[in-house]
């Protein structure tokens, strides 16, 4: 995974400075590319088995950052009138970053009991590491609620894309890497949402555990 992720930071600068011809060849090839990077750079940033309790990172937001700095020069080189429906995505990005670093910073990082997990969060949703009274379970649960809204932008932005029809080469592969990269965060999203749900459940759960002893 590593040596994958070393490869695809490399591609994202050479897509980020290459000068390339404008033409439906090298637009196919790059998208080929971005396509790839897009499920690796998930797979680092997000793959984590509960987003709650995981700290994404300073490394891990500016590797996606970068991926998104070079979609956005794909879409400005070869379909710029598409920029629109790359902007909707940036903006689901933003709130999917900042509600999971708001969640993390305000409300996880001082329940970690252990100092060393501060930095990185928990691997697993452990709630022995946890100390649930210092977690205000509702303003957790309002934070998440609010992705509801771009989850619904990104099925919007979707549909409305695949509905089109697009007659230049590059304008299908534009389409391609812009719906691919709405796909990602949507499932993203609704991960997300199952780790909520499994946080909030195994809390209930644990609460009752310790009252019971």
């Amino acid at each position: 995974m590593r040596k994958t992720i070393k490869y695809a930071a490399i591609t994202i600068v050479a897509l980020l400075s290459a000068q390339t011809p404008i033409n439906a060849a090298t637009a196919e090839k790059e998208k080929q590319q971005l396509l790839t990077i897009i499920t690796d750079m998930q797979a680092k940033v997000f793959n984590k088995e509960n987003l709650i309790v995981t700290r994404i990172t300073t490394e891990d937001s500016n590797d996606w950052n970068k991926l998104m700095g070079a979609i956005r020069n794909y879409v400005e080189k070869y379909r710029l009138n598409m920029l629109p429906y790359f902007n909707t995505v940036s903006r689901a990005s933003n709130n999917l970053m900042n509600t999971l670093k708001i969640v993390f910073n305000s409300q996880i990082v001082g329940a970690l009991k252990d100092p060393e997990a501060k930095e990185y969060g928990l691997s697993n949703l452990n709630f022995a590491k946890l100390n649930l009274d210092m977690i205000n379970l509702d303003m957790v649960e309002q934070q998440i609620n609010m992705l509801h809204t771009s989850r619904q932008s990104l099925v919007q932005f979707q549909d409305e894309l695949n509905k089109k029809f697009l007659m230049m080469p590059t304008a299908r592969h534009t389409r391609d890497v812009l719906g691919q990269l709405a796909s990602t965060f949507e499932m993203t999203i609704d991960k997300v949402f199952t780790d909520f749900n499994n946080f909030m459940v195994s809390a209930v759960l644990w609460k009752k555990q310790q009252t019971a002893q």
